[in-house]
């Protein structure tokens, strides 16, 4: 078909550099500016809007992945950072893009390497990261509800025991990955 030979393998080559050159840009922005560096929320728009399209290409059968991760995980990320990220502390912001951007880091460099250790960072940088993001994006989302109202309240209200109670149970898969990819490596 059209979309599998436009999906060829240069051509997810090329989109997984663009993700990496991106997620590196955000995470050199973070470190050299802050969270209020004024590209930073568009590019952070803009990469977790790839995520999704990722996420589309899984569901076609297109590219491998993990529907019931990818999902709520992506979805919970737009959600924060279009209603709640732009309310909340920029500790609390520079604690989420940190976790999401080396979480990301990790992810496209295993995907462009055959290294081993690129496939074991992959798996091990969550069990860092995982905790940091999620509990970053309750605290943005419990310190965003007295200015949310409606349907945007509670999408985001949902985030707190989604990531709080919902991460401690995920935890679990996160570690067991973790531990066969340091056996494996």
């Amino acid at each position: 078909s059209v979309l599998d030979s436009w999906m060829s393998n240069w051509s997810l080559r090329a989109l997984n550099w663009v993700a990496l050159l991106g997620w590196s840009a955000l995470l050199g922005l973070l470190l050299t500016h802050g969270p209020s560096h004024a590209i930073i929320h568009n590019l952070a728009l803009a990469l977790q809007t790839y995520c999704v399209a990722e996420l589309l290409l899984i569901a076609l059968n297109v590219i491998s992945g993990n529907l019931a991760l990818g999902v709520p995980l992506h979805y919970t990320r737009m959600l924060i950072l279009l209603l709640a990220f732009p309310l909340a502390s920029p500790l609390v912001q520079s604690t989420i893009l940190l976790a999401w951007a080396l979480t990301e880091l990790c992810r496209y460099l295993m995907f462009l390497s055959s290294s081993p250790h690129a496939r074991t960072a992959r798996y091990v940088m969550p069990v860092f990261t995982f905790p940091l993001g999620a509990g970053a994006e309750a605290v943005a989302a419990f310190t965003s509800l007295p200015f949310l109202s409606g349907a945007a309240y509670y999408a985001v209200a949902a985030v707190i025991p989604a990531n709080t109670i919902g991460g401690a149970i995920a935890y679990q898969g996160l570690l067991g990955k973790a531990r066969k990819a340091l056996k494996s490596d």
